[in-house]
């Protein structure tokens, strides 16, 4: 965003927009008037008129009207960029308006028709946009920055740093890691009652040596998560897959502890176990970590933990490649669009577990760079297979990683532009793209 061909202009939110004494078609009615006059004065009389519109959708009613007028008396064009329908989530959200979402489905199919272009992010839309609508749609999938990098030990190191600074929580997982018999995670009131019990060389991860950093062999595994349009069934299966894993763990270490004392060992000693214990860290949007607190933090299990945080957008990259293993909660509406989120993984080698729905085929190739699980089994099981020696032993955990990293490393964003879309936006704005032109970006609240 600080690049000086990037415009951004935000637009105030519709009134009445968070009310719950105004029924929801009204407030969806109101915020789309209120919407096509706020464009309507932004695009005619406020900023210059660019040569081609790029408007993804959704959500982009009534933008698509808008700037649809525009190209028609501006003599413009307009290229749709398709990720998903619209209908489908508004007809999740107002079944009880059956009416409304069939009107809303017209519009859309009546205005993505009137398009000069269109890109779409699946092979699963371009076949269903052919059939329903008659549009003959480009595919462009979503692909990660370049920025999107493994992380090295170091990067790793400094951030789970500067992440203790900030979350005291970390000290307890720590105490927690090194203990396999604590139970389960005891929070704390301030990192000042235990900060002195920890090495400042070291952190959950990785420990500092004379000549740089290592990986702590006895660290937990590291499986993160985003939160950003999950359904609540979702979010149970990935509770549910916990409990599972942790059942089993705890069965695993009393038969191992069992056949120690048969042998007369010493059950106390350190001992290397079949399985780790797993930390998920749950990464929500500014805003709603409370809200996700709220809903983990009341799992109480012995061998697996939750920690929830918002990041900035750099520490994000660093995460992701620090993570030992991806899982994507995310399922389309319409069963058609696919969860950025993984590209971003897969441009960290990051390997991905992702709930099913028909159009993540085309993303996660089992047992390649992923699984794909339709039950909390599944992905129980799916951890079970990946993590077991961990973190040393674990061949399909490893062979998953490289897959990931090649798929991510064989087209990246830039690349895809260059070679695939820049051309076919020439082809429809009939204008040459290496010349200077300004990228307009219009921030609609929705």
């Amino acid at each position: 965003m600080e690049n000086p061909s990037i415009y951004i202009h935000k637009m105030r939110q519709a009134p009445y927009q968070d009310s719950r004494r105004i029924p929801l078609v009204l407030r969806l009615l109101v915020k789309a008037i209120f919407q096509f006059f706020v464009l309507i004065w932004f695009i005619w009389f406020k900023i210059q008129i660019p040569d081609v519109f790029i408007v993804q959708h959704p959500p982009s009613l009534p933008a698509l009207l808008v700037i649809k007028l525009t190209s028609w008396f501006r003599l413009t064009s307009l290229i749709i960029d398709w990720h998903d329908y619209m209908h489908t989530p508004f007809g999740l959200s107002s079944n009880r308006f059956p009416t409304a979402v069939r009107i809303y489905h017209w519009f859309e199919r009546f205005l993505g028709r009137m398009a000069d272009g269109a890109l779409c992010v699946t092979q699963a839309i371009q076949h269903d946009l052919s059939q329903k609508y008659g549009i003959e749609a480009k595919v462009f999938y979503d692909q990660t920055y370049d920025s999107f990098q493994p992380a090295t030990i170091k990067e790793k190191h400094e951030l789970f740093c500067r992440l203790r600074e900030d979350f005291s929580y970390l000290y307890d997982i720590e105490s927690w890691v090194n203990n396999r018999d604590a139970g389960t995670v005891r929070r704390i009131t301030s990192a000042a009652e235990n900060c002195k019990e920890y090495d400042a060389t070291d952190t959950l991860l990785t420990a500092q040596i004379d000549d740089g950093f290592r990986d702590k062999s006895d660290r937990p595994a590291v499986i993160a998560t985003c939160m950003n349009w999950n359904r609540e069934k979702n979010i149970s299966m990935l509770l549910e897959a916990a409990a599972i894993y942790d059942k089993h763990l705890d069965s695993t270490l009393n038969v191992e502890r069992a056949e120690q004392i048969s042998l007369g060992a010493d059950t106390s000693t350190d001992k290397k176990h079949l399985y780790p214990k797993i930390l998920f860290i749950i990464i929500a949007k500014e805003g709603e970590q409370q809200k996700y607190e709220n809903i983990f933090g009341k799992s109480l299990l012995k061998h697996v933990a939750f920690f929830t945080l918002s990041l900035a957008s750099v520490d994000y990259q660093i995460l992701l490649g620090s993570a030992d293993l991806g899982v994507c909660l995310n399922t389309s509406s319409s069963g058609l669009d696919l969860p950025f989120t993984v590209a971003d993984m897969f441009g960290c080698g990051l390997p991905v577990c992702g709930a099913s729905f028909p159009g993540i085929e085309e993303l996660i190739d089992d047992w390649r760079d992923g699984l794909v699980f339709s039950t909390s089994s599944d992905l129980a099981n799916s951890f079970l297979t990946l993590f077991r020696g961990f973190p040393y032993n674990c061949n399909a955990l490893k062979l998953m990683r490289m897959g990931a990293l090649a798929k991510a490393s064989s087209v990246r964003w830039h690349a895809e532009w260059e070679n695939q879309v820049k051309p076919f936006i020439e082809k429809v704005g009939f204008f040459n793209l290496s010349d200077f032109y300004p990228l307009l970006c219009l921030y609609v609240p929705s």
